[in-house]
């Protein structure tokens, strides 16, 4: 046991041993900080990307609603109010899809009614408690993440404009990320 701890207390101040100590220990420490911090902020831009171009296509998508709207009730003479949804073409419209993932696309009135929905939505009695939905029924847009994990889902809203309707577009986060991106928040 004595000539044990004799050979690693010498084996510590050999001229090798000092050269890991003092170089390649502080610098792996380093490398991973970086590591670290390099991964968060391309999260963060990641995140800022996802709800700068998420933002995006909620208003354009209301905006084409409202339009939509506008031109097939100037064209028969009648009200907004009395435009039938069937004329919108909402499937052609709303036909957005994502590779690695199922989007949900819900447009509902202000009283929870789903107008038109494609992926996994709520009923009308759940669907007021869907992130986005209380912000849309007080006339804001936007984009919020349900969580800050790989796991969450990204959600924009918007309201249609000169209508009491709210779109919401509602994607798997971790659909947004490639595999590698992935990997290296695990790491």
């Amino acid at each position: 046991m004595s000539r044990f701890s004799h050979t690693l207390v010498f084996s510590l101040h050999g001229l090798r041993a000092q050269v890991i100590l003092w170089t390649v220990l502080p610098l792996t420490i380093l490398l991973i900080v970086f590591s670290i911090s390099g991964v968060n902020s391309h999260q963060q831009s990641m995140q800022a990307l996802a709800t700068e171009e998420n933002t995006r296509l909620v208003l354009a998508l209301t905006e084409l609603i409202s339009v939509q709207l506008d031109n097939y009730a100037l064209r028969n003479q009648v009200s907004r109010e009395h435009v039938p949804l069937e004329a919108l073409d909402l499937e052609r419209m709303l036909n957005i899809n994502h590779p690695n993932a199922v989007n949900t696309i819900v447009l509902f009135d202000h009283e929870g009614e789903v107008l038109f929905g494609r992926g996994n939505f709520p009923d009308a009695a759940a669907l007021h408690d869907w992130p986005g939905v209380a912000e849309v029924m007080t006339g804001n847009s936007g984009v919020l993440f349900t969580s800050h994990t790989m796991h969450g889902d990204v959600v924009a809203y918007a309201p249609v404009p000169d209508t009491d309707w709210g779109l919401i577009i509602r994607e798997p986060w971790h659909s947004l990320t490639d595999p590698l991106i992935r990997f290296e928040q695990v790491m």
